[in-house]
């Protein structure tokens, strides 16, 4: 499952570097970052239901990065999810 999460982050990570230089393929970008999205919320549910309160519990060396996560997940929520909702115009 790790090296499944890690591998999402690299290819993430080389979109995140292409897709500046490829305007043209913005589409394609978008629904790039909407997959990964999907992945990271499914990778953190799965991550909560296995150690429980124990995730987001513990001693500051080990959770710290647990909360990391949830804070960039509950960010690219709000960024591709909630405001193009919140800021469309509606007719």
């Amino acid at each position: 499952f790790g090296a499944w999460c890690n591998l999402v982050v690299v290819l993430n990570l080389a979109t995140m570097l292409l897709a500046p230089n490829m305007a043209a393929h913005e589409h394609f970008f978008h629904v790039c970052d909407n997959i990964f999205l999907v992945w990271y919320i499914v990778e953190l549910s799965v991550k909560v239901a296995y150690h429980q309160v124990n995730f987001f519990c513990g001693a500051l060396s080990v959770v710290w990065w647990n909360w990391l996560d949830l804070v960039i997940v509950l960010s690219g929520i709000v960024d591709l999810w909630l405001l193009p909702l919140l800021l469309s115009e509606s007719p």
